[in-house]
């Protein structure tokens, strides 16, 4: 018998029940639709001669052997076969079945392995025996009307089905081209599923219902964004956050820009390659301006609303129409900008001097939309009767601390018996409380503590008043979390702010003050344990905290300009310190520069060190919470040192090795005689093969040869006598200079 015969044609129930078998594809002969075993052509050579040759002809009869990677052309049954070239042809031969010609039984050229459900329960991932070249949706169905939606090849074999209908503890059966694969899968139990998607201009924020099996990372989405009736863009995340205690990932976006129009944006974002959810938001078109109002040297534009972004002096153009004259360009500067009242206060160089009776308008294009206003002036030599003070931000109080609004500019105006401006005066501003808001000689009014005060502008003897209200920054919408916990003593643990707001709304970002009081006074400094600036990211920001006295506390969390404080219970655990040793670094060149012979802590109260000559390592051990330096020397002298860290439980942090830099020195080695017992001559010159190395000399008053190192590395040194024999000498010099005659 044919030595195949040991691969008798495997049945169908085999192929996808067993994986112990050393191949996967039944041996033997593919053609023309129909599976011919090893064992089947033995038995009936005669009767198929006909197919035989038929199949020597063909380029589409293939051979199986036992190898089953070993795709050959079929020429001889007995004779010789080609390989078939997978990566020339793209496709494999057995993508297709066949028909078992002695059993009618279907076979198929691939084995399943493995099917696993996703996570939301909306994909099977399979894994094959080998790689597929284009499988169909067709190609794959389930029982119990579970629909497959699209078939997606992967590296490793892999194949990625997506489907529907899958229900959570339900077992499914998979097929391939109609024949039964063996592979059941079951659905999840609560699958994973988005609670929310809350979309924003420059941020989408995706709530689970829960923890995926992995932290998410920002390769795991896939964000898809529409712009009004656009085709679909896919885009890329700048950031990504995960929170593990609210499971919600925000991603942040690239903004889009205002326009014109008025923009519809349509979000949708995939989880994994499986949809979680879309969502809309508007962007609205770019503000028209409402109303201008003009006086010498500055102007006041309001807007129908605030822009996406602060609007910037570029996006203004300012003309200037003195009298009969033409109107002219006009350059200005961006004072302030008031979200709330949607209110920009721009300067322009003041008319310096008037000779007589002037109209001047002023017209502020911004977008698409302009409008103009004017003033009159008069004589710079008319005398000062009344002083108007203009407030650009059209609002009198102020708030500590708020970025937008801790500060104004006041403008003050000299105003003849007529109400027109008289030009080229300039005004002494004063605060009549300085402890509650300063004023600076450009009118620009700062924020300082809570209270009432009035700011004074005086031109030409006339003076008048505007009135002041400070108050703190409303942070009644900001949480702390955790509010109860139980740290341990001297272990820090990390308190969260989120939803911190200001007074216009918007959350806090960049650096703002915070302070962290206990009620433990002993804490800190009469009880103030945090007191520094940190950086706030959409409201949100984390605060450190170690407590170093045990039992109950209140912490009071206070952010800069803040009325109402928050606070966290905890209660803090005593430490519990169990010395540990650490082994870590290696007594080696290569992580001290040396190899010590001694250990020496600089603070033994803290750590302990000794060198480990079984291990070849430094064992350091704690002692007590603190910080040390580990002094490790070798023979030589040669000092490296080990920056220790001692936690509050024992646990040893090794920090910066400061390792031993050689530091090189030329030196002579006289040790060599020169005389026929050692170099079977006697010299007259000695030369260096490699003199950046080392050089050498014939000292004839010591009857030496002197070598001199020159820099780390081999050489080797020629002795030479008058006859011109010769001897050589092999040298190393170590990187410190130090000479090894070999």
């Amino acid at each position: 018998m044919n030595k195949k015969l040991a691969c008798a044609a495997l049945t169908t129930s085999f192929l996808f029940t067993s994986v112990s078998a050393a191949f996967a594809v039944p041996t033997g002969l593919y053609f023309n639709g129909k599976y011919y075993s090893d064992e089947y052509l033995d038995q009936n050579s005669d009767s198929l001669k006909s197919i035989l040759s038929s199949a020597k002809r063909s380029s589409k009869a293939f051979y199986i052997s036992e190898d089953e990677h070993s795709y050959t052309l079929y020429k001889d049954y007995t004779g010789e076969k080609t390989k078939y070239n997978l990566d020339l042809n793209k496709k494999n031969p057995l993508d297709l079945f066949y028909i078992d010609a002695e059993t009618s039984d279907k076979i198929l050229g691939v084995v399943f392995k493995t099917g696993t459900v996703s996570e939301d329960n909306g994909s099977v991932l399979l894994t094959a025996d080998r790689n597929m070249t284009y499988p169909k949706v067709t190609d794959f169905t389930f029982d119990k009307g579970v629909k497959v939606k699209s078939v997606t090849t992967l590296p490793n074999n892999q194949i990625r089905l997506i489907t529907s209908g899958l229900s959570e503890s339900e077992t499914y059966s998979l097929s391939y081209k109609n024949v039964d694969t063996g592979i059941k899968v079951t659905g999840l139990v609560q699958p994973i599923k988005m609670n929310q998607l809350v979309a924003k201009d420059d941020t989408l924020s995706i709530q689970f219902n829960k923890a995926p099996e992995m932290a998410p990372e920002v390769s795991n989405f896939t964000v898809y964004q529409k712009i009004n009736k656009g085709q679909e863009q896919l885009i890329t995340p700048d950031s990504f956050v995960w929170d593990e205690s609210t499971l919600t990932a925000t991603l942040q976006v690239p903004s889009v820009k205002q326009t014109q129009d008025v923009q519809v944006l349509r979000y949708s974002v995939f989880y994994n390659e499986m949809k979680l959810a879309s969502n809309t938001l508007t962007i609205k078109a770019i503000p028209k301006i409402a109303s201008v109002q003009a006086t010498d040297g500055f102007v006041t534009v309001k807007l129908t609303d605030s822009p996406k972004t602060a609007p910037i002096i570029d996006e203004f153009t300012l003309t200037q129409k003195i009298g009969s004259k033409k109107a002219e360009a006009l350059s200005g500067e961006l004072v302030s900008w008031d979200s709330k009242s949607k209110t920009a206060l721009i300067s322009f160089d003041p008319l310096l001097s008037s000779e007589s009776s002037t109209k001047v308008v002023i017209g502020v294009q911004y977008g698409l939309s302009k409008k103009d206003n004017f003033f009159w002036t008069v004589p710079s030599t008319s005398e000062v009767q009344t002083v108007s003070i203009v407030n650009a931000s059209n609002r009198k109080e102020l708030v500590v601390g708020s970025e937008s609004e801790s500060s104004l500019t006041l403008s003050a105006i000299a105003l003849d018996k007529s109400k027109k401006v008289i030009p080229g005066k300039s005004a002494t501003w004063d605060s009549l409380d300085s402890k509650i808001a300063t004023v600076n000689s450009s009118g620009v009014v700062t924020a300082v503590s809570a209270g009432t005060t009035s700011i004074t502008a005086t031109i030409g003897g006339k003076t008048a008043s505007f009135p002041i209200v400070v108050k703190e920054m409303d942070q009644s919408t900001a949480t702390v979390s955790p509010s109860s916990t139980t740290p341990t003593q001297n272990q820090a643990f990390t308190l969260n702010i989120t939803g911190a707001k200001g007074t216009d709304g918007q959350a806090l970002v960049g650096a703002v003050d915070v302070q962290v009081t206990s009620s433990n006074t002993a804490e800190g400094t009469t009880g103030v344990i945090f007191n520094d600036a940190i950086t706030f990211t959409a409201g949100a920001a984390t605060i450190p905290v170690i407590l170093a006295q045990t039992g109950s506390q209140t912490l009071t969390v206070k952010i800069a300009g803040v009325t109402a404080a928050k606070t966290a219970n905890v209660t803090v655990a005593a430490s519990s310190f169990s010395a540990a040793t650490d082994s870590t670094t290696a007594n080696d060149v290569p992580t001290l520069g040396l190899v010590g012979t001694t250990a020496t802590s600089g603070t033994p109260s803290v750590a302990t060190a000794a060198v480990n000559s079984g291990t070849g390592k430094i064992d350091i051990t704690s002692v007590s919470a603190g910080t040390a330096t580990i002094t490790v020397e070798d023979a030589s002298n040669h000092q490296a040192t080990i920056a220790v860290t001692v936690g509050p439980d024992g646990a040893i942090t090794v920090g910066t090795i400061t390792k031993y830099t050689v530091v090189f020195s030329a030196a002579t080695d006289s040790t060599t005689a020169n005389d026929l017992s050692t170099l079977g001559l006697v010299g007259t010159t000695a030369t260096s093969g490699t003199p950046s190395v080392a050089t050498a000399a014939v000292n004839s008053g010591t009857g030496k040869i002197d070598i001199t190192s020159v820099s780390a590395g081999t050489a080797t040194i020629t002795v030479e006598d008058a006859s011109n024999h010769q001897a050589t000498i092999a040298v190393t010099v170590g990187p410190d200079g130090a000479i090894t005659v070999g």
